[in-house]
């Protein structure tokens, strides 16, 4: 299978509140040789204030965000949809990209009435170099140089990881040049650890790690600030409220310490830095191996298994310790009350073949006909998405409430304070963040001092 690697330069680290104004990515074969590349950049959209921290960062000057010969938010959303759909099926590779990168993209492709799930259906599935690297580090650390921290603890932040093992990376933090310098990560992962690699790749599908998490016991690997542990474990059980969330029992404990144990007391023994329960997610490609198959290199602590058996079987038979720590975790993720902003609303549920072949005419129509194909939706959430985008592009098309309502929530998301998006005052608030006394710095200061 082919391999798509990619990499998104955003407005802000809010994965539901930023956006991205730059993609670079690589189409490659199996063997890592380039077969095609893809780049784009597209302006700010009306709602969004950016961080200043982010543009010094990325090098983004607010005339590259406003300039109006590059795409809208809207039209490059489409073409990179377009262009990774062509590109499939195929496993998409990022660093840091499933708790980042991938989320960015599917928020992008939902607001954007997209299907954005198009890493890990039809035949494609997803990986992340950063976790591949974790896997390096806990299993077979020598076969990679690490930079370290003040405090001696090893750095894996790409732009000092791929230079200390031989990648030129100058342009850190540019979308493509952050790319290439994934592909050249994971290929040495690939040449130098290539059992542990391909396990890797397999633990990348929900499918497969289902698989290790329906059996007795198994290892689970976690990497936490440089430090490392290696457990075997049993499973639980699945969170009601999300089934791709497991929890699982740390068998150098002693189950019977912990059976009685109500819904709070589950909840406050997982803030304990020493836990039986431990907490993953089947669909963002956890480390976890079975006994039988373990990782070349793999140095398990000596256990007594007839004993884990016991306590596998002792753990199957608590109907109430399954049923507490099930609640348990649906209280760390309660559901949110009240009203919900529509980024928030992206995993209520999907649309009906009815609203995804309205999707598919809101798309192909001219602008004067979108208005009407909105306006058919059955679920009010893409009405409301289809709204956004008529706002942006052709407000005068709006009836005049829609129009006034679309001017008030820009309004809204510039001025009124909330811990979930970024407003013009903390924007200037965190001015003191940057270097006000280079070329970039000023023409940031002038770009807040505008508003």
């Amino acid at each position: 299978m082919n391999y798509v690697f990619y990499d998104f330069e955003t407005t802000g680290t809010s994965t539901r509140y930023d956006q991205f104004h730059q993609l670079g990515a690589i189409l490659t074969n199996s063997d890592f040789k380039e077969l095609e590349r893809f780049e784009i950049r597209c302006r700010l959209a009306p709602h969004i204030i950016p961080g200043p921290k982010a543009l010094e960062i990325t090098r983004v000057s607010p005339a590259m965000l406003t300039d109006p010969s590059i795409d809208s938010y809207y039209s490059a959303v489409k073409k990179l949809h377009q262009k990774f759909t062509e590109w499939g099926p195929a496993t998409f590779i990022g660093y840091n990209s499933i708790s980042f990168d991938e989320e960015f993209m599917r928020q992008s492709f939902y607001q954007n009435l997209l299907p954005p799930f198009i890493t890990n259906t039809k035949g494609s599935n997803r990986a992340d170099a950063l976790t591949m690297v974790k896997a390096v580090r806990s299993i077979c650390p020598t076969i990679m140089k690490y930079p370290t921290s003040d405090k001696g603890a090893p750095v894996l932040k790409l732009d000092q990881l791929a230079p200390i093992n031989g990648f030129s990376h100058a342009n850190a933090h540019d979308a493509i040049a952050d790319v290439e310098a994934t592909i050249f990560i994971t290929k040495l992962i690939r040449d130098r650890a290539p059992d542990l690699f391909n396990k890797m790749i397999l633990l990348g599908e929900k499918k497969y790690v289902q698989t290790i998490t329906n059996r007795q016991m198994f290892v689970l690997v976690n990497y936490y600030r440089g430090s490392v542990s290696k457990k075997v474990v049993c499973p639980i059980t699945t969170n009601p409220n999300n089934p791709s969330e497991v929890i699982l029992f740390d068998l150098t404990f002693d189950p019977n310490k912990f059976k009685d144990q109500s819904v709070d007391d589950i909840t406050k023994t997982f803030k304990k830095p020493k836990r039986p329960y431990q907490r993953i997610k089947v669909n963002q490609q956890p480390l976890l191996f079975t006994l039988d198959n373990l990782p070349d290199d793999f140095d398990l602590p000596s256990f007594d298994h007839s004993q884990y058996e016991e306590k596998c079987q002792l753990i199957e038979t608590l109907e109430q310790l399954k049923q507490n720590s099930g609640e348990a975790l649906k209280t760390r993720s309660p559901k949110p009350e009240g009203f919900i902003e529509l980024e928030d609303r992206i995993y209520e549920g999907f649309p009906s073949n009815f609203d995804k072949n309205l999707m598919q005419s809101f798309h192909a129509a001219d602008w004067k006909d979108k208005l009407d194909i909105a306006t058919q939706f059955e679920d009010k959430r893409y009405l409301g998405l289809a709204n956004r985008i008529l706002y942006e592009h052709n407000p005068k098309l709006l009836p005049d409430r829609v129009r006034e309502e679309g001017k008030a929530w820009v309004k809204r998301r510039h001025t009124s304070p909330s811990d979930l998006w970024r407003t013009v005052e903390q924007g200037i608030k965190e001015l003191d963040q940057i270097d006000k006394s280079t070329d970039l710095g000023k023409a940031i200061v002038e770009f807040f001092m505008k508003y």
